[in-house]
């Protein structure tokens, strides 16, 4: 479910932008020592285009708006998201 939602973060940001904002991809830093757990993945920031943070989302399903201006497209993008985590896992348990 993480692999699905971390393609679609970026595809659903493109397919709701009114172009008023952009993305941002954080990648993890890669720890010294491999320690058991799981996979590091990376942030997607939302920013208007003065650079101020509006939205952030994880692969693992947290995703947090801050600013009311980008909260429609936040739903939108949300309502994406897992909807496609949601058939990754259903794809999963079929293959059983």
């Amino acid at each position: 479910m993480d692999n699905a939602r971390q393609h679609e973060i970026p595809v659903a940001f493109d397919r709701h932008n009114t172009g008023n904002f952009r993305m941002k991809k954080i990648e993890p830093r890669e720890p010294k020592e491999r320690i058991p757990g799981p996979l590091p993945r990376p942030t997607f920031q939302v920013l208007e285009k003065n650079g101020d943070l509006v939205a952030f989302f994880h692969p693992n399903g947290h995703a947090e708006c801050r600013n009311a201006s980008f909260r429609v497209i936040f739903d939108k993008m949300q309502r994406d998201i897992e909807e496609a985590a949601s058939e990754a896992l259903d794809n999963f348990e079929k293959g059983r």
